[in-house]
């Protein structure tokens, strides 16, 4: 050690001085530097013998000098195989053949000579060996400066085990997350596919009420328009309950489309007066009715939204206001706000709502007051709510019981224009009117109700009406038609675009055509764009249908 060899240089190098040494120094000198080597090579000894690894150096004649016990406990060498001086290449050999290096099958030669080449090469080295009881090894070799190798060996096969048991675990956690995930995927689809057909089902529903509610309010509106005044007051009881019927309906309806996600909104710049005039007629005499005052303020505002959304939101708001005033007034306007704002506003002075209720009021199926008789589910609110979120439009309520109420709609301007808005138009139904002489029109609806009662209606315009159920009988019609008027569900799967189609090619001509459905789909309007034909839901209004007539003659 270098203790030891210090201890010899400082012997030699006093025995070297010219002046005479005595012999008992010499004695004491040398002694000192036994100890001083003894102790050195214990002490590195004792630090091999107790690291946890084996170790083994070979010289640079590739022969074994230095191990520890470590080392043959890890190999289990046989007695008297490892010794001072053995050549590295005999225990490789061993090695070899008891297939520590692999299948005894294998090149034995081959694999000692490629690890004495590596030993030679003097390159360190790192690696992993399973020794064929199952325990694993890890190899880590250097060289020295002056020639030979060390390596060290270190048993990891707890380590081993434990990262391959830790990586199954994850494995397990991975596939049970994956399984989980499957299923919560399928009930996912479950859920959602049986949120479509509770869709489906509403919307079938829905359509095929509105067919008898359709009916009743055409032939209604014709007795009406028959009947002297007095005799009429029984007739307009029954139109008003059809109009409740037909409103109940039409919200279960929206909130059918708005829970499915079909309803989506078609922005364009829209005039708030003709929104506001277009509601005026309806709710006038509804107001006039319960014996309050409706104002419609006029204004030249116009917003970028959806038409008939925001439509259908302040007629929401107008039938929630004048049902819970009993006396007073309800009145529309705008509001001018800093920012390029607006504040479209509903304001009635009934019951009011308490300001803890201000939530509640725009949940489902919620009415405040029960007992004030009045026809509703508790949806109007609700769908504002939902309507106005869809076009994000911030909706504020301001109210004081007993007073009354306002709702404020927040919209950007796009301009300030002024504009007439037709009154022809919007007269409706004042007035005597009639078709064009001699229009001859084709009617195809599967509904006998529906026939009967538009049959009834258009000849009372003064048209010819021919009347089918089908579009086979409709191709049979001998007379060219100028006016088609279509249901778009018919019978046999068969729908109201293709008929349009087919009777267009018998005729070689593109006549003028109106397509009719209480159906909520979108994509309907769609098809109804691609056939270029007019498009009226259903039920159908004798103003709206007025409306379209006029457009086409």
């Amino acid at each position: 050690g270098a203790i030891g060899s210090s201890a010899s240089r400082l012997l030699i190098n006093s025995l070297a001085r010219p002046s005479p040494v005595d012999v008992e120094d010499v004695v004491d000198w040398a002694s000192e530097a036994s100890q001083l080597y003894r102790f050195n090579r214990e002490l590195l000894q004792a630090s091999v013998e107790n690291i946890p690894q084996g170790i083994s150096v070979v010289d640079k004649e590739l022969r074994l000098v230095a191990w520890n016990r470590r080392y043959l406990e890890i190999f289990e060498y046989p007695e008297g195989l490892i010794r001072a001086g053995v050549s590295i290449e005999e225990i490789l050999r061993f090695n070899a053949r008891r297939g520590l290096f692999g299948s005894v099958d294998s090149d034995i030669e081959d694999e000692v000579r490629k690890r004495l080449d590596y030993l030679r090469s003097g390159s360190r080295y790192r690696y992993q060996r399973e020794q064929p009881s199952g325990q694993i090894i890890e190899l880590q070799g250097s060289p020295m400066p002056d020639g030979g190798f060390v390596t060290a060996y270190t048993d990891i096969t707890e380590l081993v085990h434990t990262q391959n048991e830790l990586r199954r675990i994850n494995l397990e956690l991975e596939a049970r997350v994956d399984e989980r995930t499957r299923a919560l995927s399928v009930a996912k689809q479950a859920a959602e596919q049986a949120h479509l057909s509770k869709s489906k089902f509403f919307a079938a529903a829905s359509h095929d009420l509105m067919q008898p509610f359709n009916a009743a309010s055409l032939f209604c509106g014709m007795l009406l328009q028959r009947l002297k005044h007095d005799e009429a007051r029984l007739a307009q009881q029954i139109q008003q309950s059809l109009q409740n019927a037909e409103e109940l309906l039409t919200m279960l309806l929206e909130m059918t489309k708005l829970e499915s996600g079909t309803l989506r909104p078609h922005k364009t710049e829209v005039a708030l007066r003709d929104v506001m005039t277009s509601l005026e007629a309806s709710f006038t005499m509804l107001a006039q009715e319960k014996g309050i005052e409706l104002r419609m303020l006029p204004t030249r505002a116009v917003v970028h939204t959806d038409q008939k959304i925001l439509q259908r939101i302040l007629q929401n708001l107008l039938s929630n206001a004048i049902r819970y005033t009993r006396h007073g007034r309800v009145v529309c306007g705008v509001r001018r706000r800093p920012g390029n704002l607006l504040e479209l506003q509903v304001l009635d002075t009934g019951q009011g709502i308490p300001e803890q209720k201000f939530e509640e009021v725009f949940e489902e199926f919620r009415q405040l007051d029960q007992q004030d008789h009045n026809p509703g589910l508790g949806l109007g609110l609700a769908i504002v709510d939902r309507m106005c979120r869809l076009l994000s439009i911030p909706i504020r309520l301001e109210s004081t019981v007993n007073r009354g109420s306002c709702f404020s709609l927040t919209l950007p301007v796009v301009a300030w224009r002024d504009q007439e808005v037709s009154r022809r138009l919007l007269a409706g139904d004042a007035g005597q009117w009639s078709l064009p002489a001699g229009t001859n029109l084709l009617l195809l609806d599967d509904d006998p109700r529906i026939r009967d009662a538009l049959t009834s209606l258009f000849e009372e315009w003064g048209a010819t009406v021919t009347a089918c159920s089908d579009i086979s009988q409709a191709m049979q019609v001998e007379q060219q038609p100028d006016l088609l008027f279509i249901d778009y569900h018919l019978s046999g799967q068969e729908v109201g675009t293709e008929a349009i189609r087919q009777i267009r090619d018998r005729w070689q001509s593109d006549i003028p055509a109106i397509l009719s459905t209480a159906d909520p789909d979108e994509t309907i309007r769609e098809q109804v764009i691609e056939v270029n034909a007019l498009f009226l839901p259903k039920p159908v209004k004798q103003a709206a249908l007025k409306r379209l007539l006029k457009s086409i003659f």
